[in-house]
């Protein structure tokens, strides 16, 4: 009653508006209406009746509410991926080059595997977030760029200096202008790699030397042989063929 009253107080104050109320039928039912009311002056300025256009909205309140569960849904999904993700929109200068990003949404697995906080972020532009981004080897501004103005998906893996971590990452162009990335922290992966690969160069430098030892040892046994025989001696040690 008291949102009637105040949307009444409203009508005479703005001359018109808009309220969407519930009938309730004999039977209990409620069915949504939305009212499109008009105050009617008497020619002098005094409002005299009220005219309104009342329309059962029930289709679009039930087309709302499935919107309102899917985006929900939805909504749940992208705050539990394992994955980061992010949608930007690049920045161009006046020549049309990608000088720039901006973070429009991120989820809690980005802030997780960056250390960047969502309050942080939005709405800011990426050199602001991460000083000297738009010096690092990568060239991730022109990369994103182009998958932005392009529309053009990419995957690849590459270091982030400003982070000081190995990325795994798919960006792709929901809307160009924009791009949204995908990606996974593979740091532990990376540096396993490494001293996996640092451990089959010892490995094969420990196999060269022993090689070499093995051949040194088998030349010396041949000079103690040919030494023997032309002492009249048997040779001492045997010598594969």
């Amino acid at each position: 009653m008291e949102r009637a009253e105040n949307f009444i107080k409203k009508i005479l104050k703005d001359n018109s508006g808009t309220i969407e109320l519930e009938l309730i039928c004999k039977d209990g039912q409620k069915i949504p209406f939305e009212y499109q009311v008009v105050a009617l002056d008497d020619g002098n300025g005094e409002t005299k009746n009220l005219f309104s256009i009342g329309r059962n909205i029930t289709e679009r309140k039930k087309s709302e509410y499935v919107l309102k569960e899917s985006e929900e849904k939805y909504r749940g999904l992208f705050n539990n991926m394992s994955n980061g993700f992010a949608l930007h929109k690049i920045v161009l200068n006046e020549n049309k080059v990608p000088i720039d990003y901006t973070f429009i949404e991120i989820n809690e697995a980005f802030e997780n595997q960056t250390g960047l906080k969502k309050r942080n972020i939005i709405g800011k532009n990426v050199t602001k977030v991460l000083p000297g981004i738009e010096k690092d080897a990568t060239d991730w501004i022109r990369i994103y760029g182009k998958v932005a103005l392009t529309q053009e998906s990419i995957h690849f893996e590459n270091f982030a200096e400003p982070l000081n971590r190995w990325y795994s990452v798919s960006a792709y162009c929901p809307q160009k202008g924009y791009f949204a990335t995908i990606f996974e922290d593979i740091t532990k992966r990376k540096q396993t790699e490494e001293k996996l690969k640092s451990r089959n160069k010892e490995l094969e430098t420990w196999a060269e030397v022993a090689t070499n030892r093995e051949l040194f040892m088998l030349d010396l046994k041949k000079e103690i042989n040919e030494l023997l025989e032309k002492s009249g001696k048997k040779p001492k040690y045997k010598i594969p063929i």
